[in-house]
């Protein structure tokens, strides 16, 4: 009778752990979700959202064709147009991406929990939740939050499979695969990494891992009818991109540019030089006083984060591809078992210090993000331009789409870009025809400039004067008239 009392205690203290470690995930979700979602309208859109606002303005066949002439897959143009149907702000712009990345939260916290325990898994949900470049990419209108989330949920649902590898569990891991890919082109970059460090450091069966190598090619290769029809895509291939190689005078020129103009970016960096080595020394002793089963998890995330890294790196040898919203897709790999780390120590101190440093790095970075104030521009255009006689001319292609999105109707009819040769990168799939001229036209009433503030001045046509110039952050607006 005794027994079975202790048994029912025993049975009641669980549910009432369980209970309380699925409350605490809730409040650190409800955390994450805050932190992104708050005055998503405040921060005007940058140009890659401001493509994405205009091109949701445009008939869902429209949007594929532009798309698939572009350089990424589909999936999160089709969830942004589902949200705007509710609302053309930046906000339901933003909101997929929110949603997006904040569901990364429970996931760090479900990997941290197989590391070492119910605090672990809080300490690696708030982890992923605060830290400030999966914030400022979750409020953005753009794919990088919802390909970061399924990389790290495929490292769970590969971890599953190759525990249990029943149909349910291999099943879930090639949907974890299949919109991953459909997400975000480098998503596939980090299933053979994945699999060789499930391979190597949970050790299953030959067979388990052919599976799930298997159950991945497979969830892969739908993608195929949408790679022929996005064909014009590979013509980007001999192309410059934007990512800039790598070298040793670049990275000491942009250190000596953070030291000499301290800032939001300089602390950030700072943090990361300085935390790095700590956690590492932190993750170490923690390693080194877990079970063999939390030690081989461990592993298998490193390996999982750090083999992804060394494959983007391996790419970037044929074109330069290094890129810190790519970085993002593996190395928020290695946050749960940082966050198991920090838990591992017991001292709640320090779990509270780095939440606290998480935070305040995210709130500073979120209040001096630097946009430019194309809105201030759209609003003294408003009701001023006369499309039959006046043109909105733009030095370089940067702020077109900004333009075009919060411009009035009569401003965007006359919008030109001035420019020879437009980057594909820009979203030149998206430009209208003969929106691209290679002067500034010669208006019969005003022209209207619109640059950022550190262009050089255009050369324009004979017989104009400047008879006013304004300008808000980053962009300046200058009206030139016979």
């Amino acid at each position: 009778m005794r027994r079975g009392t202790r048994q029912l205690a025993g049975a009641a203290a669980g549910r009432r752990e369980l209970t309380g470690y699925l409350q605490g995930v809730l409040l650190v979700s409800l955390l994450g979700l805050g932190v992104r979602a708050v005055a998503l309208n405040l921060t005007p859109l940058w140009s890659d959202e401001a493509f994405m606002a205009v091109l949701m303005r445009r008939s869902l066949p429209a949007i594929i064709d532009v798309v698939h002439n572009d350089n990424h897959p589909p999936l999160q143009y089709l969830l942004v147009r589902v949200a705007t149907l509710l609302g053309d702000s930046p906000f339901w712009l933003r909101f997929p991406s929110v949603l997006a990345g904040t569901a990364a939260v429970p996931i760090a916290a479900a990997l941290g929990r197989r590391l070492g325990g119910n605090r672990a898994g809080l300490m690696s949900g708030a982890v992923v939740a605060l830290t400030p470049l999966l914030v400022l990419w979750s409020r953005d209108a753009r794919m990088y939050a919802l390909a970061t989330t399924m990389v790290l949920a495929m490292a769970l649902a590969l971890w599953r499979a190759v525990e249990k590898p029943t149909a349910g569990r291999l099943t879930v891991y090639g949907l974890t695969v299949l919109v991953g890919v459909y997400s975000h082109y480098f998503v596939a970059l980090a299933v053979p990494p994945q699999l060789l460090a499930a391979a190597l450091c949970l050790r299953p069966s030959r067979t388990v891992i052919l599976k799930a190598a298997a159950v991945a090619a497979i969830s892969g290769a739908t993608l195929l009818p949408w790679l022929l029809y996005a064909s014009p895509q590979f013509r980007h291939a001999g192309e410059p991109y934007w990512a800039q190689p790598l070298s040793l005078a670049a990275t000491w020129s942009q250190a000596s540019f953070l030291v000499a103009h301290p800032g939001p970016t300089t602390l950030l960096v700072a943090i990361v030089v300085l935390g790095v080595p700590a956690v590492l020394a932190v993750a170490l002793r923690t390693y080194r006083a877990a079970p063999v089963t939390a030690r081989q998890g461990m592993l298998y995330l490193a390996a999982c984060g750090v083999g992804g890294i060394v494959v983007l790196a391996l790419v970037s040898l044929r074109k330069p591809v290094i890129d810190e919203r790519f970085l993002n897709l593996y190395t928020t790999e290695l946050l749960p078992p940082a966050g198991a780390a920090l838990a591992g120590t017991g001292r709640r101190w320090l779990m509270a210090m780095a939440v606290v440093l998480l935070l305040a790095t995210t709130v500073l970075e979120e209040a001096t993000l630097q946009t430019p104030e194309v809105p201030v521009v759209a609003a003294a255009l408003a009701g001023r331009v006369d499309p039959a006689r006046d043109v909105v001319a733009l030095e370089g292609p940067t702020l077109y789409f900004q333009v075009l999105y919060y411009g009035d109707e009569a401003t965007q009819r006359v919008v030109r870009v001035v420019d020879r040769a437009v980057p594909w990168y820009v979203g030149l799939a998206a430009f209208r025809p003969g929106d691209i001229v290679p002067a500034v036209p010669d208006a019969a009433g005003s022209v209207y400039l619109v640059r950022t503030a550190d262009q050089p001045g255009l050369s324009m046509p004979a017989g104009l004067t400047m008879a006013r110039r304004h300008c808000a952050r980053g962009v300046c607006l200058e009206t030139w008239t016979h």
